[in-house]
């Protein structure tokens, strides 16, 4: 009995202590539920004296009374705040995106705290650091896909393509009646490509992508050419179709519409061209160009006076002429002989420093065709130079022009022009009834943008428009050993902007520098101020060779046709040097002199009106030494700068006839400072063409 008492007391105890445990767990818990802990601030535990409370019989409750240590607090620092995190993308939503993959992988950064939304793939939070990466799958063809972040929403537009990179005309575009319409498409080096237009399949060549316009691993160029119709109004040609199989995967793309404008005739009034009524002229005097280039003449008159809107013609030319020798007005010993298509040709020439007149041209009995026919049959972009071959009946002449430019006064001989602004050159081939074939100019060509073929009224011309306005830099002509005109154009040489003294990198262009005279060519001879005398021959080749130095600065290639006092160089042999190196620019280096010993300081010839900017510059930079008394540009008919291989810039660099421009020429560190301005000049054309130049406040 003792012991189910004793059990029952346990029994008691327990419940008690039970009941005691509750409660206290809920105070507890009350407690809780009015004084919630901040999950972000850490629990501080401190000592702190009894406070008490008073009683108030009205029922209301006295304030509670603290310690002192309570009734002023200490001071608290808020803890700083972390900006939030800008949104950045990696990928531009405002561009379209072409890709060949099956996936493209969207990223970027933005605040952690925000989510990342893709359409179609659910929602994610950046990394800690802000970044996120999501990975997008894709069909072939155009899609869009949304990325929202927070309130931000952004649309990105992708095409995905497997075989095809590119192909072009791919926008509306509007060509000429006679005009060559281009393809240019690039493909996988295993796909199979087909183009139609018209109803027709054009064919298409797998070549080189000569132009270097970025064809990716894997993928190769194929070109083609069609003739644009002659519709006598504007006509809608409809689109071009192209599409590629490769690994068992088609695609199939358009063009925009091919606009073909009507046919342009053009009477070429100005020139005293092809004249009419030559058709079956039977046998004649024939006149056969056997120099390695023979200028050509105005064929109204006898005078010498040469003319930047006329050309050189190749050797091998041929074409009836005149029985009777044209002899010069003012100089019998200059003869010429007057060419059926309407210019004077020189009979022979000086080879200076040779005084005896050489040959240029042989003449004898036999027939022509009556008519000419050319056949476009290259056309392609190698090194510095975009070259034109053609197939010819015969070689006939040919006129080389640009469009008109507005000269000072051509009257006085006076052939300045503001701006040389040309859109276009014109090649007449005399004699011609036919130009056939195309000309591939894709739209990432250097030099060109469209070729055009205008019937005239007796021949006809291929018209080139230029890619920028006043783009024309050198040309020649000349026939292969295929006996095919070749037209050898000059392209802009791209150069960038670089960390030395003179502001730009000019690797990989080639200067050459024209020394004058030579051997037993003195030049020019001159006194200083204590009656020593000098020879312009070795004044040339002290400022070329400072010259030459200044400009491997900036890494150019920089080549002298002479590099001793005892070279002895001739006109021709200048030439077929200058035709050989075929350089970006040439420079040719004199000293000036005057029977007036007053003249002095620095001037700077041009012949083309296209080389006139280029010589302007070299005038600019010599003025700010304030070395010569003044300095200008004139146009002058120098031998070597009416050649048009590349831009010729004359400079006679002092007078050796008057005394302190003689005195200016010996001095080391005046010569460097002369030859430092000639560099700059130089430098500042690259610049300019390629859009760097950045004109003198004071020009």
């Amino acid at each position: 009995m003792k012991s189910n008492k004793h059990l029952l007391s346990v029994i008691i105890c327990l419940l008690a202590l039970v009941l005691v445990g509750l409660l206290g767990a809920v105070i507890l818990l009350g407690s809780k539920q009015k004084n919630p802990p901040v999950a972000t601030t850490p629990a501080v535990t401190t000592t702190q004296a009894p406070t008490t409370t008073l009683s108030d019989p009205g029922g209301t409750t006295p304030p509670a009374v603290t310690t002192p240590e309570e009734t002023t607090p200490p001071p608290t620092t808020p803890a700083p705040t972390t900006p939030p995190i800008q949104l950045r993308l990696d990928l531009s939503p405002e561009e379209d995106i072409l890709v060949w993959q099956d996936s493209i992988t969207l990223s970027g950064v933005a605040d952690p705290a925000t989510p990342i939304t893709v359409e179609g793939l659910g929602t994610m939070f950046p990394e800690s650091d802000g970044s996120f990466a999501c990975q997008v799958p894709l069909q072939m063809g155009k899609q869009s896909v949304t990325l929202s972040c927070g309130q931000e929403s952004f649309t990105y537009n992708i095409e995905r393509r497997y075989a095809m990179q590119s192909f072009t005309p791919s926008t509306k575009t509007n060509y000429h009646a006679n005009q060559t319409l281009s393809f240019r498409v690039m493909v996988k080096e295993n796909a199979t490509l087909t183009v139609e237009f018209q109803g027709k399949q054009v064919t298409m060549r797998k070549t080189v992508d000569q132009l270097g316009s970025g064809t990716m691993d894997g993928f190769v160029l194929y070109v083609g050419a069609v003739g644009m119709p002659v519709p006598n109004s504007e006509k809608n040609l409809g689109k071009v179709t192209y599409t590629v199989t490769c690994d068992g995967i088609t695609e199939t793309y358009q063009s925009e519409d091919i606009i073909c404008s009507a046919l342009v005739k053009n009477v070429l009034s100005d020139k005293d061209a092809t004249p009419e009524g030559y058709w079956n002229v039977g046998s004649g005097y024939i006149v056969e160009i056997t120099d390695i280039s023979v200028e050509t003449l105005n064929g109204k008159g006898s005078h010498d006076r040469s003319d930047p809107t006329n050309n050189y013609l190749p050797k091998g030319t041929v074409d009836y002429g005149s029985e009777g020798i044209i002899i010069n007005e003012q100089n019998p010993e200059v003869k010429y002989r007057l060419l059926r298509c309407g210019v004077r040709v020189y009979s022979g020439i000086k080879n200076t420093p040779n005084p005896n007149y050489s040959k240029v041209i042989d003449c004898y009995y036999g027939t022509l065709p009556d008519h000419n026919e050319i056949g476009l049959a290259d056309f392609y972009v190698e090194g510095h130079h975009t070259y034109l071959t053609l197939d010819c009946l015969w070689k006939a002449p040919f006129y080389f022009d640009f469009e008109e430019q507005e000269y000072e006064d051509v009257s006085k001989r006076k052939y300045y022009v503001e701006k040389f602004d040309a859109r276009y050159v014109d090649i007449t081939f005399c004699y011609a009834d036919r130009i056939e074939g195309a000309i591939d100019i894709g739209e990432d060509h250097p030099l060109f943008k469209s070729a055009e073929i205008i019937r005239n009224k007796s021949d006809m011309t291929l018209r080139l428009w230029l890619k920028q306005e006043g783009g024309l830099y050198g040309w020649d002509a000349y026939y292969n050993e295929d006996d095919q005109l070749v037209f050898q154009f000059l392209n802009p040489v791209a150069v960038t902007k670089a960390d030395n003294e003179y502001g730009a990198d000019l690797t990989g262009v080639t200067i050459m520098l024209d020394i004058g005279h030579g051997g037993e060519d003195i030049g020019a001879a001159g006194r200083d101020s204590s009656g020593i005398g000098w020879t312009e021959k070795e004044r040339n080749l002290l400022l070329g060779e400072a010259v030459k130095k200044e400009l491997e600065k900036t890494g150019a290639t920089v080549i002298m046709n002479r590099t001793t006092g005892t070279e002895t160089l001739t006109q021709r042999e200048r030439i077929q040097f200058l035709k050989q190196v075929a350089p970006d620019y040439c420079l040719a280096i004199h000293h000036n002199s005057n029977t007036d010993p007053s003249l002095n300081g620095y001037d700077a010839g041009f012949y083309y009106p296209w080389t006139q900017r280029a010589t302007e510059h070299t005038v600019l930079t010599t003025r700010e030494t304030g070395i010569y008394n003044y300095n200008k540009t004139f146009w002058f008919y120098y031998y070597v700068s009416r050649q048009t291989v590349c831009p010729v810039i004359l400079s006679e660099n002092g007078y050796m006839s008057n005394t302190k421009d003689m005195d200016n020429m010996l001095p080391k560190d005046i010569m460097e400072r002369k030859a430092q301005a000639l560099a700059q000049g130089v430098v500042n054309y690259f610049l300019e063409i390629n859009g760097l130049y950045t004109p003198p406040a004071t020009e």
